[in-house]
Order: C-alpha cells, then structure tokens, then sequence
C-alpha cells in the first residue's frame, strides 16, 4: 500500500479490492484493507456468496447444507429488505461487522445452521449408529455387552468442491443406565469408531439396561448428539440389530432347549434363509465382467439393471469388459469408450466418466469394488432415490496401486432407484463385482449372533445348519415377518455339543488341565486299536473322559490329534535350527487354524467337510498318521525332560509302552 494511493489492485483484473479461493485455504487482500474486508474474504473460504449487487445472485445456492442465497440484493420477493451482512458491501458490511452478525442465508452457507433449535449446528446433529448384544451372567450379577460405534456424518450436498462427509464429533463416552436411572459413564473411547467390549454389576430387582454411545461438547460439558439407545431385558440374551433379521446359535450344554446361565454364544454356525423345500434363496444379483468378450456391450446383459456410462467427457453410454491385472475378480473390469483417445478405456474419474447402474425395481443394498489404478486413489458410491434425490453415499479409503475396497450401501428400506460409482478427489481407478441386493447366508460371530441386514420387507423362513455331530435342540427353522424400518431380533437356536467333546479345552484330552503329548497319544493309541470312526453313545466302561472328539463333529479321525499336535507346536518355547528344519520337513505346507472345523491338507489332498465321513479317508487318515508321529517324536526330542515328567505325573505308561515308539 505504501506505493499506491488507492489501495487497489492495478486495473484490468478480475478483483481490485481483494480475494478468495471460495472453500480452499487462501486469500488476497492489500494490506490497508480494513478487517470488515477480511471477514468477508474468509467467508468466501468458508463458501459463502457475495450478496451485493451486480455479484451475488439469488438463485445461487453453495455450502454444506446448498443453502441458497437469500439475502442476494437481486432477491425479487416482494417487501425484501436485505439484512446487515458480512457477504454484502458498504454500510450493510460495516454494520453487520461492528455488530458480529452476518445474514441468515450467508451463516447456513458457512455452515451455522440450527434446524431443530438445540443449539447444535446441523453438521453435528447427527446420531451415532450402535449395535451390539448384551445378557446378564446370573452368578455374578454381571451385565456383560458388546458392541459397535460409529459416529453418523450428515450429507454434504455442496453443488461447489469435493463434497466430503465430515464431522468432529467422536465417540466420547459409551453409557449405561438401569431402569431409567441416571447414565454411568462405562467407557471413554474416543475416535470415530470404537469396538466396545465391558461389564458392570445390576442390582437385584432390576428389569431393564440402556447403553448409548454420546459425544459432549468439551467446552460446556453439555450433550452434542448420541447414538440409538439399546434397550436389553435383563432376563434374556439381547442383540440389537438397526434392520433385517438377527439372532443367536447357544451352546446347549443340557439339551434342554433353554438358554441357561453359563451357556454361551457358538461362533461360525451357518444362516440362511430359504424357501418352502429348505433351499436356500437368492435376493442378490452379480454382475460381473469376467467371461464377456471385448466386443458385447453389457448396459442391459444383467437381469434386473441397466448400466450406462455418464459424464462430462461421455459421447456413447455402453459399458464393456476389458482385461486388466489389477481387477477384484477374475481378469476383467468395466469400461467405456473413450472418445479422445477412440479406444475402450477402463478408468473411471470424478465428473468426466461415471458409472450408473439403474435398477427395474427399488433395491435395499448395492456394493461395487473399486479397484486402485495408482497410489492415492479414491472411490466413492452414491445411492438416488427415484426422484433424484441423494440418499446415501460412502467413500473409500485411500488405495495405494492395485489396492481393492467393496463400497458398500445397505438401507434399511428397498429404496435405492440407481448409484453411481466413481472416482473421488480428481483421481482415477477401476471397477469391477457388482453385487445388488442383500445376502441370504451369514455366520454367526464370536458371541454366536447373526445379522441379515438390509432385507425388503416380507415373510422370511430362517434356517441354523447346525455343525456336523452337534445335535439342535430347538426347531432349526422358523418363520418370521419383517415390515419396513423395523428388525426382527428374537430368533434363538440351540446346539447340544458332541459328548465326546470337551468344551472348555478342546485339546486337553484327559481334562487334566494341560494340554500335553499325552492328550495326542491317547487319541493315536485308541485309532491303533480301534480305528477312525463316529463317535457312539457313552456306554459304562466306554465314556468321557478321554474326550477323544477335539475337532468336535462326533467323529474319531487322525485329525483330531493333529489338532493336539497343532495346538502343543503353537505353544512350545524355543526354537533350534535343526528342530525348525526338522519341523518344515514333516508338518502342513499351510497354518493350521485352531479355530476352524476345517484343517488345512497337502497340496492335491482332498479336504474333510462336516458332511463328509472322516472314515471313507483312508490315505488321509494314514498322510496324519504319519505327519502326527513326526511331530510328537519331534515334540519328545525337544522337550524330553518336560514331557517325561508331565508323563509320569499324569499316566505311569511310558511312551514306548503305549507302543508308538
């Protein structure tokens, strides 16, 4: 300013006074501009409108909520009168500065928005989503949950910038409280997620536990938003479910076909749903490029869909498939004609190439994969209603080269009438997999819950298919009703476990306590004399313990010492060169997950099921056979002293009397 007079840019350019990047980070001014200047620039920053004449207009809309520009001075209602604002000029900007006020429709632009009038901005007023499960343990009085929070983002329906769904709430407490009582603070997570797993004592009488997740404003202390509240009936095991059908799988461990205390959730238990001949049913669609030649155009190959291509650079709407490395299935990923470089190209980017998957009938989920092209690529997904209006979206993380992410869209409602997928933040990748429509199949967690989400209202058979050599003791399949909006939660199955299977640890045999070489060699020493075979029923002289069934699916087989064996390797301390190489050369190419019904065989090798007799696998039973022996002589090698001892604390029987060596 100290070489010009007029304290103004030189003529000729777009701004003399000053100016801003509307929503970036910068802005211009000469340094004689008085500070009423600034707070205008920075409400540029901040997405707001000029208002005064010959700028702004009133048809103008921009900021998170697209709030129009109402106080523009070409508003044509009749009887307007602007308001005193930071967005105008002249005396309108100097009152409004001098007063610390703006006008309404400039503060909704820059986000100041107040819908419901709780003093809390509408970008913050947004519920947490919280599911979880909760049951009392009658012998310590314990309410015991676990759940999952996450904190809700509003839409960001910007017709300006990047549209990014932003928040800064966190998950600041996880609450509960008894009979309406006042909340007890159970845990301080933070963050925008959290996996919350606690327990706390419930008074005797008592009928009914709540538990929320809340942020609180740090400045007052006061309530900002918080999550659906979970309502658990201290006299039952509760899941709460935001839509569809859920349930638990029990352990029965009475058979009594009740879900007694200290009876616990069953974890990987199948659930389905199925029609009137116990088939399992199908409300999903794939659509998938894999198996098309370059040459078949697929807009309308998919029953149900239709896809097209749309965009600032679209000249022709048809979809194709290309090969690609970097795709999430098979070898190929959708495309679309490009007609600048006049070839099929298979990036999708922000405006200029989109795809859009229109639906014949309204659908209640949608996923799609978005497959990375480079380092620092995004995806995002949005769902429209049949009027166009945006429904949902959800956005990737950031993918390095090649990295594959399923965008995901589930309502609880069928109300999507076409997405569209593309690239985020100016980037560019692939997409590939489209899957429409909710699944019909689930496992149950580690708590024994199942989840079908996102389910059209209707009336639903639901099927447990139970475990091989557990035996359901409730109906396995029942019916239940869904309408819209609302879940159905009460579903419960029971499965009475294998008697030959101890429950608390499988691997420990003899229930001595320790899971030892001995507990393998019972089981080696009963198949030399008995051989692989179904389990029968506990007779006198002939009943656990040992409890021979480790793997738990009412069968005899080598595979139930290789579980010994697995879990003894797992555990064993040290380690020697010779002993490793020893180890590699007699063991599974693949880890063996303790964990799972299923053990991983050798290359070529044919796999058991739960449905298939252990019995009918000869070589296999004699590929374990051996595979066991090498591993227990390793195991005695390595840890001679310990395991003699272990032995002749629990069985005066030496290995070599067992005959195995």
């Amino acid at each position: 300013d100290g070489n010009d007079a007029d304290g103004m840019f030189a003529e000729g350019g777009s701004f003399r006074r000053g100016f801003a990047f509307s929503g970036g980070r910068y802005l211009v001014v000469p340094a004689g501009r008085p500070a009423s200047s600034i707070a205008h620039e920075i409400g540029h920053i901040f997405w707001a409108r000029d208002e005064y004449s010959g700028a702004g207009s009133y048809l103008q809309k921009r900021g998170y909520y697209d709030a129009q520009n109402l106080n523009a001075a070409d508003n044509p209602e009749v009887g307007f009168s602007q308001q005193d604002s930071i967005m105008a000029s002249g005396t309108l900007l100097a009152n409004a500065y001098a007063n610390h006020v703006s006008s309404d429709s400039s503060m909704q632009m820059m986000g100041w928005q107040d819908s419901d009038g709780d003093g809390v901005f509408d970008v913050l007023d947004v519920p947490h989503s919280f599911i979880g499960t909760g049951y009392i343990d009658q012998v310590d009085g314990e309410f015991h949950f676990s759940g999952t929070a996450k904190v809700g983002t509003l839409l960001n329906r910007n017709s300006s910038g990047f549209q990014s769904d932003l928040t800064i709430n966190e998950i600041d407490r996880i609450e509960y409280r008894i009979d309406q009582g006042a909340w007890v603070t159970a845990l301080d997570p933070g963050g925008f997620t959290a996996d919350v797993q606690f327990s706390f004592v419930v008074p005797v009488g008592s009928q009914q536990v709540e538990i929320r997740s809340s942020s609180f404003d740090a400045g007052t202390g006061l309530l900002v938003t918080e999550s659906n509240r979970l309502l658990f009936d201290i006299n039952d095991h509760n899941v709460a479910a935001d839509s569809g059908l859920a349930g638990f799988v029990w352990v029965d461990v009475d058979s009594d076909g009740v879900w007694n205390n200290g009876e616990s959730g069953l974890s990987n238990i199948a659930v389905r749903l199925v029609d009137g001949t116990g088939e399992q049913i199908q409300l999903g669609t794939q659509a998938d490029p894999d198996g098309f030649l370059d040459s078949v155009v697929l807009n309308s190959r998919f029953a149900g869909m239709t896809l097209s291509a749309v965009g600032t650079q679209v000249i022709n709407a048809d979809i194709y498939s290309r090969v690609r490395n970097d795709s999430s299935t098979g070898d190929r990923v959708f495309g679309n004609f490009n007609s600048a470089t006049n070839s099929v190209m298979t990036t999708w980017g922000t405006s200029a190439r989109r795809l859009k998957v229109t639906f014949d009938s309204p659908v209640s989920a949608f996923s799609i994969d978005a497959v990375a092209d480079t380092n620092g690529d995004v995806g995002r997904l949005e769902a429209f209603s049949a009027t166009g209006v945006l429904l949902d979206r959800v956005t990737t993380s950031l993918l390095a080269d090649g990295d594959v992410e399923t965008m995901l869209l589930e309502r609880g409602t069928a109300d999507i009438a076409y997405v569209i997928a593309r690239a985020h933040y100016g980037t560019e990748l692939h997409l590939d997999n489209i899957v429409i429509g909710p699944t019909t199949a689930v496992m149950t967690d580690a708590w024994g819950v199942f989840r079908l989400k996102s389910l059209p209202a209707g009336d639903y058979q639901i099927q447990m298919q139970g475990r091989s050599g557990w035996e359901p003791t409730t109906a396995i399949q029942v019916s239940r009703t869904l309408s819209a909006e609302a879940a159905v939660s009460d579903v419960r199955y029971g499965l009475a476990p294998p008697v030959w299977h101890h429950l608390d640890v499988p691997e420990d045999v003899d229930v001595s306590g320790d899971v030892v070489p001995l507990d393998a060699l019972l089981i080696v020493n009963d198949l030399n004399n008995r051989g692989a075979r179904q389990l029968s029923a506990p007779t006198e002289g002939d009943s656990p313990p040992p409890y021979y069934d480790v793997s738990g699916d009412g069968w005899l087989t080598s595979l139930d010492a290789l579980r010994v064996v697995n879990w003894l390797n797992a555990n064993m301390f040290g380690e020697s060169e010779e002993a490793v190489g020893m180890y590699n050369a007699f063991t599974l190419a693949e880890p063996v997950n303790l964990l799972t019904t299923v053990i991983p065989v050798a290359s070529g090798a044919t796999r058991e099921t739960p449905f298939q007799s252990p019995i009918e696998h000869n070589a296999l039973d004699d590929y374990y056979t051996q595979a066991t022996d090498h591993v227990l002589t390793l195991w005695f090698n390595r840890h001679s002293l310990e395991s003699t001892e272990q032995l002749s604390e629990g069985n005066s029987a030496t290995a070599e009397e067992l005959g195995l060596f």
